[in-house]
């Protein structure tokens, strides 16, 4: 679904470096699970990333953009 999304913007899932793509299952924490979050804004931080310039794609709001801004990433709600 991700690729079919970005595909109608023109955009691959290559824009994205491979280590700052994250999936919650990979981490075995589900979303909405703050960890989860806490998790990956961590090591964004430490890879230089200011949590303005992280961006958080997903198709819901309750598990996916309203956590994320929580943190203060940028979101991108795809349905």
């Amino acid at each position: 679904e991700l690729e079919e999304a970005l595909a109608a913007e023109n955009m691959t899932l290559q824009i994205f470096h491979p280590s700052w793509q994250c999936w919650s299952f990979q981490l075995g924490f589900s979303k909405p699970d703050r960890h989860f979050f806490r998790v990956l804004d961590t090591r964004l931080k430490l890879e230089g990333f200011l949590p303005s310039e992280i961006l958080m794609v997903g198709d819901r709001i309750d598990n996916d953009i309203e956590p994320a801004s929580d943190f203060g990433w940028q979101t991108w709600h795809f349905h």
